[in-house]
């Protein structure tokens, strides 16, 4: 392609510049997503710490220096049927406006495939928006082999928040708390291995602008609550975001989630992600005021024979990581 050049980023120079310059077209990629993180070079920096995150499969394009298009590539083990398999998660694969419809991102894909595969991943996750009929992104994905493995649909709860109950109490980030997400989660499809490494990524080493408390209610709800300005219309609010959300069947949604919710900001809209399949999580968020408003489509492309016989095991619940669709 006339004047443009690629390379992964590990062969980037200077770190702090490039993070810096991946913020404009994350912005201008993402910024009409609802509840998508602000990026900047310290938000984006945390990012690219993510346990996994190999900087030799991820990839950029650049157009007389000028950074055009790039996606993240994070390997780790992922559940799928009854066994862990070594997983290419893409992540945040962003073109700037002016430079779209050249081929730059089905470029960068198809590098990062190959890359994926060369390192021994079995499959391979994205998360894009969808829509029906499906649009240009998810069609381009569909084009390179990816196919919608499940659908996960975007709840939104919106101020004021009145619900008569006490909230969640915290409990702390400790081996205690990890232990019992990894109970109630680690059999879904789409878990990723919760080890060190990630838990205190996800737990301990994150950016001030996004700070995440856990939770437990007495009837025995978990959820991981964040907090902070997430992009919502086109500029920074403050948003709260629900993930790896635990509600016990036998609790009544007001006994399992109002907690939770009380413990939430009160002036501020609430996120909550769940698969379509899993119908009893979607009727209870329905009955507590979250509407649904958009939905994602996890996407998986198997890169070896054994990816494809194991997407050919019955299906189990989906684990949403919600860090490969809003970024926090």
């Amino acid at each position: 392609m006339n004047g443009y050049r690629f390379s992964t980023h590990a062969e980037v120079e200077d770190v702090s510049h490039f993070h810096s310059a991946l913020c404009q077209p994350n912005l201008l990629t993402f910024g009409e997503y609802y509840g998508v993180f602000f990026p900047t070079s310290d938000s984006i920096g945390w990012y690219t710490t993510r346990p996994g995150m190999d900087p030799q499969l991820c990839q950029a394009a650049f157009f007389e220096e000028m950074l055009v298009s790039s996606l993240f590539v994070t390997l780790a083990p992922m559940r799928l049927g009854a066994e862990m398999a070594l997983c290419g998660f893409i992540d945040t694969v962003m073109t700037h406006p002016s430079h779209r419809r050249r081929g730059l991102a089905s470029t960068l894909l198809q590098r990062a495939l190959a890359g994926m595969k060369s390192a021994g991943a079995d499959v391979s996750l994205l998360y894009a928006a969808h829509e029906d009929p499906p649009g240009p992104s998810e069609n381009m994905y569909q084009g390179l082999g990816y196919s919608i493995h499940e659908l996960v649909v975007r709840f939104v709860k919106h101020p004021p928040h009145m619900l008569e109950t006490a909230p969640a109490a915290p409990i702390p980030p400790d081996d205690i708390a990890r232990t019992a997400f990894t109970a109630a989660l680690s059999q879904h499809d789409g878990w990723i291995d919760l080890d060190d490494s990630l838990w205190r990524w996800r737990r301990l080493q994150r950016p001030l602008q996004y700070p995440i408390t856990l939770h437990k209610t007495s009837g025995g709800a978990l959820c991981a609550i964040c907090s902070g300005e997430l992009l919502a219309a086109g500029r920074p609010r403050p948003v709260t975001v629900l993930s790896d959300l635990v509600l016990p069947q036998h609790i009544r949604e007001e006994d399992a989630l109002g907690p939770i919710i009380a413990a939430a900001l009160a002036d501020a809209p609430i996120t909550a992600f769940s698969p379509r399949s899993n119908l009893s999580l979607s009727r209870r968020l329905r009955r507590l005021a979250f509407e649904p408003v958009a939905t994602e489509a996890a996407m998986v492309r198997p890169l070896t024979q054994t990816g494809v016989d194991l997407l050919r095991a019955p299906r189990r619940d989906w684990y949403v990581a919600v860090e490969s669709i809003i970024g926090v």
